[in-house]
């Protein structure tokens, strides 16, 4: 247990089920706003304790929570909160799934009797690398979608869509995921190009 002074917080490192001994959970109790924290993964936590940030020497005015890990040999210690770089090179699976998109018209919501067919697919995205965008679709709300074909789109680029080759359906889905352990991004929207191609309006 520590007091993260910098965040306001008790922090409490625990070893959950499916640990190897040392501690890979941290629960946190916010005491400005008496909240408690969701559980955060730590890797292999083994002591901790306020210390200054070390960064090209260390900043004797701004703190943060360290700990040594305690399941790796001649490893360095880990300053939690600072940067949004990966510790270690353990990808990370990231999957955002959406079924029964509704989509928009200039009349208002596109109706369920009628089908469309996605052109392309514009994430609104922030980040690094690239994702990887699948789209598909079904005939009814409680049909299992069928997917089509992977587009990958760079998250920089002059191009930021998927072109897709998508049968017209009645309720879209789409799933955005990547696997790695370099990039981050962050999705806030998703923009469609579609035509709506049967029992229109």
């Amino acid at each position: 247990m520590v007091n993260n002074t910098q965040k306001y917080q008790i922090e409490l490192y625990y070893p959950d089920l499916n640990s190897t001994g040392w501690c890979n959970k941290m629960l946190s109790w916010r005491y400005d706003l008496n909240v408690w924290n969701a559980p955060k993964d730590v890797s292999g936590a083994c002591n901790a304790c306020e210390a200054p940030i070390y960064n090209s020497g260390f900043q004797y005015a701004s703190r943060c929570v360290v700990y040594g890990r305690g399941n790796v040999a001649s490893s360095q210690l880990v300053q939690t909160g600072q940067g949004n770089s990966f510790l270690g090179s353990t990808a990370i699976p990231a999957l955002f799934e959406r079924n029964n998109v509704v989509l928009q018209s200039e009349k208002g919501p596109v109706p369920y009797s009628s089908k469309v067919y996605i052109h392309r697919a514009l994430p609104e995205i922030s980040g690094t690398g690239s994702i990887d965008i699948t789209l598909g679709g079904a005939n009814s709300t409680a049909q299992t979608p069928t997917y089509g074909q992977t587009g990958t789109v760079a998250i920089v680029t002059d191009n930021p869509w998927v072109t897709t080759q998508q049968n017209a359906v009645r309720t879209v889905s789409i799933k955005v995921q990547s696997n790695d352990a370099t990039n981050t991004w962050n999705m806030t929207a998703m923009n469609w190009q579609a035509s709506v191609v049967e029992d229109a309006f």
